[in-house]
C-alpha cells in the first residue's frame, strides 16, 4: 500500500471512529410520525412513584413564539406546534408550567366488565355507545390522564376531559379517513385546556373540538353522542358495558385523589387561566352550565342549577332536561343530539361569545 492510500486508511477510520462515538452518547429520539403509543408509555408514572405529573397549572404566560411556532417539548412535538396557520390570535394562547405531555394520555387502556371490578355506583362516568358496544370511563381515571385513545368496535373514539373547565367531549378518532391521536399540550386558550394532534401538531380545545392552529387550523373533529353520570345510572341502561378501570401501572392509590376538588371553593387558584371578563358578567364565571349547538351553529348554554326539576325546558327548537345526577341533556326536534357538553360558564362563554344565556334565577347582582 502506497503512503497516500495508507493516510486515506487512517482518515477514514478516524471519522467512522468519531461518528461512532457520537451515536453512542446521543439517546435516539422518539419518532415523530402518528403512534406515539412508545413515546406515552414512557411517561406513565413509574410503579410506586412519588412523583406523579403536575396537574393543576398555578402559573401561566402568553406563550411565546419563535420561528412562527410555539414552544413544544419531547416527542412526539419537540419543535413544537406551528402557528403559521392560525384561527385565533397566538398570543390569546398562555403557556403554563404544566409542560406537553406532562399529564399522560392514555392509549387503547384495559377495560374490564367482570362484576368484582366495577367501580362503586356514585362513581362518575362518561359513557358513550359505539356501533352498539356500550364503554365508559371513569372520570376520577382522566382527572390524572384527560385524554384517552381509543378503539371501540373498530372505531377510533378520543374521550377528552377537561379537569379545569370541568368540561367532557368525545370525537370521532379520524378526519378524512386519517388517525387522529390527541395528546396534552399544557396550554390554555380562553379558559380551556388545549390538546393537540400528536400527527400534525395542530392544536384544540376539548369543548369545540375545532383545530385552532396548524395545518388542522378551522377544521373540526366529528362529535360523537356520550352521558355524563354515575356508573348505577349506566349501567342500567347498559348492563353489558365495560369500563375503564384503574390498574393501569400506579401502586399508589391517586385515583381515589380529586385534584381538583377545591377549585370550586377556590376558584382564585386558576385565575390565571380565565378568559377577560365580561363587560357585562351574564352568569358567575364558575357556575355549571350546559351549552350546546344548534344545526345553523348558534351557540346557547342553561345553568343548570335554574333547569325545571319536574319537566324539560322547551327553547326553540331544543329540549333540555335535567339528568339523574346533576347534569343535563339537550335533544334537538326529531330526538337530533346536537354537540353539547356541561362546563364551567367561564369556559363555555370564552370559546362562544356570543353564546345566547338561559338562567332567570343565576344573573349576577350588580
Amino acid at each position: 500500500m502506497s503512503r497516500r492510500a495508507g493516510l486515506i486508511v487512517l482518515l477514514v477510520s478516524v471519522v467512522l471512529a468519531v461518528l461512532l462515538a457520537w451515536a453512542l452518547r446521543s439517546p435516539p429520539q422518539a419518532s415523530r410520525t402518528h403512534g406515539a403509543a412508545t413515546a406515552q408509555a414512557d411517561r406513565q408514572p413509574a410503579h410506586g412513584s412519588d412523583r406523579p405529573p403536575r396537574l393543576v397549572p398555578t402559573k401561566a404566560w402568553p406563550a411565546k413564539v419563535s420561528h412562527g411556532r410555539l414552544r413544544g417539548g419531547s416527542a412526539p412535538a419537540p419543535d413544537g406546534y406551528g402557528v403559521s396557520t392560525a384561527a385565533v390570535p397566538p398570543e390569546a394562547i398562555l403557556d403554563t408550567d404544566v409542560g406537553p405531555e406532562d399529564v399522560p394520555a392514555l392509549n387503547t387502556p384495559p377495560a374490564l366488565s367482570e362484576p368484582a371490578e366495577q367501580p362503586p355506583d356514585d362513581t362518575v362516568v362518561i359513557g358513550v355507545v359505539v356501533d352498539g358496544a356500550a364503554r365508559a370511563y371513569r372520570v376520577d381515571v382522566l382527572n390524572y390522564h384527560w385524554a384517552v385513545n381509543d378503539v371501540i368496535d373498530g372505531r377510533r373514539v378520543l374521550v377528552l376531559w377537561d379537569p379545569i373547565a370541568g368540561a367532557a367531549a368525545v370525537y370521532q378518532g379520524t378526519l378524512d379517513g386519517k388517525p387522529i391521536e390527541a395528546g396534552v399540550s399544557g396550554k390554555w386558550y380562553q379558559g380551556s385546556a388545549l390538546f393537540y394532534d400528536r400527527q400534525s401538531t395542530s392544536l384544540f380545545p376539548a369543548i369545540t373540538g375545532r383545530f385552532v392552529t396548524g395545518p388542522l387550523a378551522g377544521r373540526a373533529l366529528q362529535p360523537l353522542p356520550y352521558r355524563r353520570e354515575s356508573w348505577a345510572t349506566w349501567l342500567e341502561d347498559h348492563p353489558k358495558s365495560k369500563v375503564l378501570h384503574t390498574k393501569l401501572g400506579w401502586e399508589r392509590d391517586d385515583y381515589a385523589v380529586d385534584p381538583f376538588a377545591s377549585l370550586g371553593t377556590q376558584p382564585e387558584t386558576i385565575a390565571v387561566l380565565l378568559p377577560p371578563a365580561e363587560a357585562a358578567p351574564r352568569l358567575p364565571p364558575m357556575e355549571w352550565v350546559v351549552g350546546f349547538i344548534d344545526p345553523i351553529g348558534k351557540a346557547t348554554c342553561c345553568a343548570t342549577d335554574s333547569l325545571p326539576e319536574d319537566e324539560p325546558l322547551r327553547l326553540d327548537r331544543a329540549l333540555i332536561e335535567r339528568g339523574p345526577d346533576g347534569g343535563a341533556s339537550v335533544t334537538l326536534s326529531g330526538g337530533v343530539w346536537p354537540q353539547q357538553t356541561r362546563c364551567r360558564y367561564f369556559a363555555w362563554a370564552g370559546l362562544h361569545p356570543g353564546t345566547e344565556v338561559w338562567a332567570p334565577e343565576k344573573q349576577p347582582t350588580p
